[in-house]
């Protein structure tokens, strides 16, 4: 028995969702992780892992209050986040290689990670970051690939993967 294209990726994306198995979207632009946890913990655990790397936070955006402060001024009728923040974070180091790859890499700065739980799966933490790329030279995605893997190990740490 053939199962139809639409019924194998929504098994595929459950699957997914259920095992904290990582996953990219459309067009791999970002890296997430789906596991259970109270968002609390997860949030905590992804700034212990910015510290374990002798990182510090630059800013937190809180992206869910936002949402649902302006959703009546917006119109919205759908609470998308129970809880959600955006992390940003800079590593003089791997900035700098970056940078002198392309100063163009200027616009990845501040790097950015992210946590949220959703109103529609609570108790489901993703965890996750925008994948660096589009570099125009080697040298400049080997730069941005290691902001990409010291971001995956954050991400990992705080989904407990690592």
């Amino acid at each position: 028995m053939i199962l139809p294209r639409k019924l194998i990726i929504a098994l595929a994306i459950l699957l997914a969702a259920s095992s904290g198995w990582s996953a990219r979207a459309g067009n791999d632009s970002i890296k997430f992780y789906v596991f259970e946890a109270s968002y609390e913990d997860a949030l905590f655990d992804l700034g212990e892992a910015l510290t374990n790397k002798g990182l510090v936070i630059n800013n937190t955006a809180n992206v869910a209050d936002m949402l649902n402060r302006t959703a009546k001024d917006v119109g919205a009728t759908k609470t998308v986040y129970k809880k959600g923040k955006v992390l940003e974070f800079c590593s003089a180091s791997l900035s700098r290689a970056a940078m002198e790859a392309d100063a163009l890499n200027m616009a990845f700065c501040p790097y950015t990670m992210f946590v949220y739980e959703t109103t529609a799966d609570p108790g489901k933490i993703t965890v996750g970051y925008k994948i660096l790329n589009g570099a125009k030279n080697p040298t400049s995605q080997k730069a941005l690939d290691a902001v990409n893997k010291i971001m995956d190990e954050m991400v990992r740490e705080a989904a407990g993967l690592d």
